[in-house]
């Protein structure tokens, strides 16, 4: 193949072509949707597994809290019920001084009873009394206790920060922790 000059200036190609093919096929992606769509599938899933492991988390955290309010109900129901056996032994024991007092009383009007078993069994139920009316008011002050125990935020909001410990004694006033408030 060889070029050669035609009369008057010109370039022919010579050879066994006749026409020369010069196209040339460029192809570049320059939106690749798949690649695009691939890496915001991968962010998607690292996103939520990180949920996934936050979500794991805080259910722990409630399932230990219900579990240390489930202790502590049982607890106070335990106590409860202490309390009702002891009130109800009281009762009995302050019926039954009762009955022996009255009954000690018919005895010594008819003189079959000393002047001093009557006395015993007076003051016996005196005493039964007694206790009753104290077991009322430790009651009634452990109630007082209870009231001072409870904590109310002035709004609704997030705990952002605890100043004080489980079980620590505090001053009245002290801010135990600080809270953020919900916006609506």
């Amino acid at each position: 193949m060889g070029f050669g000059y035609a009369p008057g200036g010109g370039v022919f190609l010579l050879g066994p072509f006749n026409t020369f093919d010069a196209r040339l096929r460029l192809v570049q992606t320059v939106l690749d949707l798949s690649a695009r769509n691939t890496a915001r599938s991968r962010s998607e899933e690292e996103r939520s597994a990180s949920l996934r492991v936050s979500l794991a988390g805080e259910q722990v955290s409630a399932a230990a809290a219900l579990a240390y309010l489930e202790v502590l109900r049982s607890s106070a129901a335990v106590n409860s019920a202490a309390s009702g056996l002891a009130l109800a032994s009281g009762l009995r024991s302050l019926a039954e001084g009762k009955h022996d007092a009255a009954r000690s009383k018919q005895l010594f009007e008819r003189d079959d009873v000393s002047r001093q078993v009557y006395e015993k069994a007076v003051a016996d139920a005196e005493v039964l009394k007694a206790r009753a009316e104290l077991a009322a008011k430790k009651v009634s002050a452990a109630e007082m206790d209870l009231s001072y125990t409870r904590l109310t935020a002035p709004e609704a909001g997030k705990v952002t920060k605890k100043n004080a410990e489980l079980r620590a004694f505090v001053q009245v006033g002290q801010p135990l922790m600080a809270i953020v408030t919900d916006q609506a």
